[in-house]
Order: structure tokens, then sequence, then C-alpha cells
């Protein structure tokens, strides 16, 4: 496997994620044979790749001080991470996981964008090759659901939030995703689901649905993704979370917001 590739501290958790996908034959599984018809699934799969499971540690990564004064290139094929100490104009530290070394003037810029920062220090490393399980589980989450991010019931991608009013939002658990859960009220008999998704459009602003990943990332990272989403809208938000969607939810609203 190649060396996962460094991913700017700005940029979105999953950036790097494979488009390859592996739509596993439980995927269209419901009820309580998912799980081990799943898991069985991922044994065979991991088997016929030559995957052992359980931990395996490999070499230290090679690392490379380089502080402002001296920054360099990281000696081999250049494939390098840098870490960077910066404090910002606000006088807060914030470490930074760049593609490339600083420039030599002491100014950059730094994920709280309204602040300029001066470079403290800066290491080079050369990442080490990623977990062949983790990247099943992201491949087995992008089967599971292909979409990543806030949605409206139309399906329509999300990136501008209303700054203000009100958002009905909407969060899935595991091995799950929103369209599951907007199908499910639109089968309510009587027209139950329907009905509550018709006076949700007209008592809201937005009706949203967060779009995630359930396996490979932790509920905590969901969090973080969901925080970012939201970040600069002064909406007020009601939740509808399913399971480990309210994990997600206590996270964004205990912890990060």
């Amino acid at each position: 496997m190649s060396p996962q590739r460094v991913i700017p501290a700005n940029a979105g958790i999953h950036a790097d994620r494979s488009s390859t996908e592996w739509i596993p034959a439980s995927a269209g599984m419901t009820g309580p044979d998912t799980l081990r018809q799943l898991m069985a699934d991922a044994a065979r799969h991991l088997g016929a790749a030559g995957i052992a499971l359980g931990p395996q540690v490999g070499g230290v990564p090679e690392v490379v001080d380089v502080r402002r004064r001296r920054l360099r290139p990281l000696p081999g094929d250049g494939d390098a991470g840098y870490l960077t100490l910066v404090r910002g104009s606000d006088g807060l530290l914030d470490w930074q996981v760049d593609g490339g070394p600083s420039a030599t003037p002491p100014v950059v810029p730094t994920r709280r964008a309204m602040f300029e920062a001066q470079t403290l220090d800066q290491v080079a490393f050369k990442p080490v090759p990623g977990s062949q399980v983790s990247e099943f589980l992201a491949r087995l989450d992008r089967g599971f659901n292909p979409r990543y991010g806030l949605y409206d019931l139309d399906g329509r991608r999300v990136d501008a939030l209303t700054p203000t009013g009100r958002v009905l939002l909407l969060v899935h658990g595991t091995f799950s995703r929103g369209d599951c859960l907007l199908r499910q009220l639109h089968t309510l008999p009587d027209g139950a689901g329907r009905r509550f998704l018709a006076a949700a459009r007209a008592h809201y602003t937005q009706v949203l649905v967060f779009e995630h990943p359930t396996l490979a990332v932790g509920p905590a990272l969901n969090a973080i993704d969901l925080a970012r989403a939201f970040a600069g809208s002064r909406a007020q938000v009601d939740v509808v979370a399913h399971s480990r969607g309210g994990l997600v939810a206590r996270w964004w609203l205990e912890l990060l917001d």
C-alpha cells in the first residue's frame, strides 16, 4: 500500500477517502442477522485479500527536525508531512498538519482564518502506511452510504446554511443513512410520516439530514464534521437522532458547540 496522504488541518476529515467501493452481500439486509452476516462477509473479504486480522505494529516513522531557521525537505522520495506550531495574533497556540514546509516569512495561514499566526516550530515526518482494516471499514462505510454531509429532504446537498431561523436536523444511526429514515417515515400507516414531513417543511427554515460514516469513524469525529458544517450559523436547531446518531448529536451540542 502507498503511504496515506496528509490532509491540511482546515480540510474535511474525509477528504482522502478512497472512491473504491466494496458493497457486501449483507448491505441490503435488515433485522437481527445483519451484523452476523456482515462480519462473515468481512472475514471472507479480508481472508481473500490476504489480510491478517488483529493489530499489527510497524516500524517507527522517520522524523526529521526542521525548525524554522533551517527548514529543509525530508530526505528520500519527498513524500512528507509537516507538523507546525504557530501562535496566532489572539495569543493562542495551534498545531497544524501541512502538506509542505512553511515559507521563510513567519506569517502563515491558520485554521482560525481570521487571524495571522507566527510559526514557532515545525517537524517533518514520513507518513506510515495506513491500516488495512481501517481502509476496509472505510470502503464498507461507502458501500452503505456514499454521501457525507448535510442534505435536504429532496436529496440535494446543502453547503449554505441559513444564518438565522430554525433548523430541524435528522441524524441516522449505525449501518444506516438519511434516506432510510425518510423512507420509513413515508411508509408509516395512515400517512402520519408524510404529514410530519410536510409540517416540518412549513415550520422550519431548513430541514436537513446529516449523512456520515458509522464504522471507520467514531461519533466524536462525526460531531466535528457536524460542528464545521454549522459554523457561522446562529439558527436554532432541533435534533431528531436515532441510536448512534444520539451520540453524535451529544458530542456536538455538549462539547463542541
